[in-house]
């Protein structure tokens, strides 16, 4: 990707930040403002990032930097850049300096640096976010990376593992921005639209098994095989509205028992249905235990 001519603020130069910063160098973006916890330091020509990565690395702080001009820190969130990347401090962008961005994009590097109420009044204003669920998604992704190379024993070299985020990271934004699209929401909604259509999906999917016999039922009573258990209780549900004995059906309206599985129908569309006995469930179909072991 190409940010020639971009200019970018950054809030913050330790871990997050510096590398946020060499990247957005390398792919020809202006850094032409960084404040930390010390001090700040401007550019408008653009800072010498590796200049300054080296500075920061020696001093802790990019405070006497001696490529650019100090400013007070807390003019950061309202710098004159493209894009401005908050990459430490929860709640660093508040109701009352979210009207002093002048940023047209936001990239949450910091986990929720933006409150409810400055988000508001970012999105009205026509400020992009990328929120941190998707923007600081880099570090977990590859601890799972990690977590697959544990599992098989094996080790990948660091530019497969710089290829696979990359896909990922890329495949991820897409999938957002295509949400964001269809619904006509902000980032920040479609990530949560989609991470739930996902985790409801999963969910559902968890009954790919058939209905088994009775004294099958009975020989996983005791909590062990609980998949198979789900789909085999069919104790009547109590009409309390708590789970019945086998801890599995959940009551809709009194007499309507709904299985663990049947969610509902959501808003979004997960792909439900409801069939002709009340029970919600996937599109393929609602199975039924035989008729002698109906609740």
């Amino acid at each position: 990707m190409d940010l020639s001519g971009t200019t970018v603020a950054l809030q913050e130069f330790g871990n997050v930040g510096s590398h946020a910063a060499r990247l957005i160098a390398e792919r020809g973006g202006k850094v032409v403002a960084v404040a930390d916890h010390m001090g700040a330091v401007s550019n408008d020509a653009g800072l010498d990032v590796p200049a300054l990565v080296a500075w920061a690395a020696e001093h802790r702080t990019v405070h006497g930097f001696a490529g650019g001009d100090a400013f007070d820190g807390a003019e950061i969130m309202a710098w004159p850049a493209d894009v401005l990347i908050p990459a430490t401090l929860e709640d660093a962008i508040k109701e009352k300096n979210a009207p002093q961005v002048k940023a047209k994009v936001i990239v949450e590097a910091a986990n929720a640096p933006t409150t409810q109420d400055a988000n508001a009044i970012l999105k009205d204003a026509g400020v992009m976010i990328v929120p941190d669920i998707l923007a600081n998604a880099g570090g977990v992704t590859v601890s799972y990376f990690e977590w697959a190379q544990n599992i098989q024993q094996f080790r990948w070299e660091l530019e497969r593992v710089n290829s696979e985020l990359e896909k990922s990271m890329r495949r991820a934004y897409a999938s957002v921005r295509d949400v964001a699209k269809e619904k006509n929401v902000d980032l920040r909604t479609a990530a949560f639209v989609l991470a739930i259509q996902r985790v409801g999906r999963a969910g559902l999917s968890r009954r790919a098994i058939p209905w088994a016999k009775r004294s099958v039922h009975s020989g996983f009573a005791s909590g062990l095989g609980s998949s198979l258990r789900r789909e085999a209780c069919h104790v009547q549900p109590r009409k309390d509205g708590q789970l019945n004995r086998g801890g599995q059906h959940v009551l809709g309206p009194p007499g309507r028992c709904r299985r663990s599985h049947c969610t509902g129908s959501s808003e979004f569309g997960l792909g439900l249905s409801t069939c002709r006995k009340g029970h919600v469930s996937l599109l393929a179909g609602c199975e039924q235990p035989p008729s002698s072991q109906r609740d």
